[in-house]
């Protein structure tokens, strides 16, 4: 499968970069993807079972987990996208 946007590649890139769990925010904040645009692209990856999304509580607050499955997990960036996703996720996160 080739994925062509933009935006599902730098989830991606983070978590196979990063990984671990990764909050719902912290992912937004890495990608610089808005956190009202992101559940879109997340809840697309996950129904093409290339991520999990583990809802969890804290107290009062509510969080949900970020992680590639083993089919995300064998996705293969080229090189090229990663140079371009390299630029533009947020480093300083990562």
């Amino acid at each position: 499968m080739i994925i062509k946007n933009i935006n599902f590649l730098k989830i991606l890139f983070v978590l196979k970069k990063d990984q671990n769990l990764i909050t719902t925010k912290e992912l937004a904040e890495m990608t610089n993807i808005n956190y009202k645009n992101i559940g879109k692209y997340l809840s697309r990856l996950e129904q093409l079972n290339f991520i999990e999304r583990e809802p969890f509580q804290d107290g009062k607050r509510k969080y949900i987990f970020n992680s590639l499955t083993t089919k995300g997990e064998q996705l293969e960036i080229s090189p090229f996208y990663i140079s371009i996703l390299n630029t533009i996720t947020n480093k300083n996160k990562l």
